[in-house]
């Protein structure tokens, strides 16, 4: 068994600055049959409150299937509208997500900036990823801080990091040491209005990992990271139930 990062699979067309309570997520590339996608979206915030307050409710691609959310958290900043909002969720795939397949997301009230990014990974046939724990941060100034996860099994994991910020910026973060970048989107061009999504993630064996990269732009900063393991399928054949039970890390 081995977990392996296939690329991108949603491009530019993941962003939209429209007061309206969804969005569609496009496939650039095809996401196949027994392969997981993992994506990250960044709004403005709805609420004014920072910490999870489900304001990104449901994802649902056009063949049916439901896609899982990992966590999310919201920096408040000034208000609602303020701040930001990211969210992070999963699925492995029963059919082929083709170029002409969307993902739509639907949100608790209406929000102007969103920007999503999908990124595709690959496991052992018939194996899934399964989630082991979960972090969080909401910060003020440049980059997003340094984020960790410990105390894991001595295994192969993947770390993997979303991060939103209020920003029109084309630039892309600088990973921290021995991670992959996974690209990112902004909404708009408009650095009154505007919101990026960024991400990275490593796949290494050991039992704890530090996300730190670098973007020097001064804003509301919003981020969720996820451990995740490879496992087999459960008894029955069916898909391992991702576990809810976890130890929810905050950064300091």
């Amino acid at each position: 068994m081995a977990i392996t990062g296939l690329g991108v699979g949603s491009g530019g067309g993941a962003v939209e600055e429209s007061n309206d309570n969804a969005l569609v997520i496009p496939f650039s590339v095809q996401l196949d049959a027994d392969t997981i996608g993992i994506f990250g979206l960044v709004t403005d915030n709805i609420t004014n409150n920072t910490g999870n307050n489900n304001e990104h409710v449901s994802a649902v691609d056009s063949q049916g299937q439901d896609w899982e959310k990992i966590h999310e958290h919201t920096a408040a900043g000034g208000g609602v509208g303020g701040g930001v909002t990211v969210s992070m969720w999963k699925r492995k795939t029963a059919v082929n997500l083709t170029l002409s397949d969307t993902i739509t997301v639907t949100l608790s009230a209406n929000a102007v900036a969103k920007a999503a990014r999908v990124y595709r990974f690959g496991v052992g046939a018939g194996n899934d990823l399964e989630l082991e724990d979960v972090a969080e941060s909401a910060t003020a100034g440049n980059g997003w801080g340094a984020l960790s996860i410990s105390g894991l099994p001595n295994q192969e994991h993947l770390f993997i990091r979303f991060m939103g910020k209020e920003s029109a910026t084309n630039t892309d973060l600088t990973p921290t040491a021995n991670w992959t970048t996974t690209g990112g989107n902004r909404s708009s061009s408009n650095g009154s209005t505007a919101v990026i999504v960024r991400g990275e993630f490593r796949i290494t064996t050991g039992t704890n990992e530090t996300s730190n990269p670098t973007l020097t732009i001064s804003s509301d900063n919003v981020s969720v990271m996820a451990a995740f393991k490879e496992v087999a399928p459960a008894a029955g054949g069916q898909s391992p139930r991702t576990m809810h039970q976890q130890r929810l890390r905050r950064a300091a």
